[in-house]
Parts: C-alpha cells; sequence; structure tokens
C-alpha cells in the first residue's frame, strides 16, 4: 500500500487504494463484529455482557489463570490407590517424627 502511495496517482492506482482500504475496513468490522458475537455467547453462557477489549482481556486472563486450579480437593483416594508405594512405613515415620536440634 505504502508503493501505491509513492506513486503518481492515476485512475488505476486510485481505485487499487480504494480497494485496499475497503478491504482493511471490511476486516475490521468483521474482527469487531466477531469480539461482538463472541461477548453475546458470554453473556449468554455465563450472564456477562463484555465489549470492551480490556474487559476482553482481563477475562481471558481469568479464565486461563483458573483453568487449571479447583475450589474443593474431591475425593483423592481413587488416585492414590494407583500410585505404587515407594516408602515403606518405617521411612515413613521417620520423615514424620519432628526434628531435633542436633538435626539442625
Amino acid at each position: 500500500m505504502k508503493e501505491l502511495y509513492t506513486k503518481i496517482l492515476d485512475e488505476n492506482i486510485l481505485v487499487e487504494l480504494t480497494k485496499i482500504q475497503l478491504g482493511l475496513n471490511l476486516e475490521t468490522d468483521n474482527e469487531e463484529i466477531f469480539c461482538e458475537q463472541r461477548s453475546h455467547i458470554n453473556w449468554l453462557t455465563n450472564g456477562l455482557w463484555i465489549s470492551k477489549e480490556n474487559e476482553i482481556m482481563r477475562m481471558a486472563i481469568c479464565y486461563f489463570c483458573n483453568l487449571f486450579t479447583t475450589s474443593e480437593a474431591g475425593d483423592a483416594s481413587r488416585i492414590y490407590g494407583t500410585v505404587k508405594r515407594r516408602i515403606s512405613d518405617e521411612m515413613s515415620d521417620n520423615l514424620l517424627h519432628p526434628f531435633r536440634e542436633e538435626e539442625i
């Protein structure tokens, strides 16, 4: 596009510039429509209406920060049952006893 601006502006170049500019405007409009549609979907699913870029960014950050966290520990006993035991009872007792001053 810069190349077209540096040339002498004849009718063909003006037509080319207009097509490019219209294409860019259309892409910008499409992006805005997409963001508004995503915001509308979010509102329908979560009850939130977000349309400003900084609000969308904040929501995305919150989503990914909370993606792998849990609010409840749940029942982990079935997971523990699949893990092979590597520490004997004696080793576990040694690890769990209080520190003595001479160990520090």
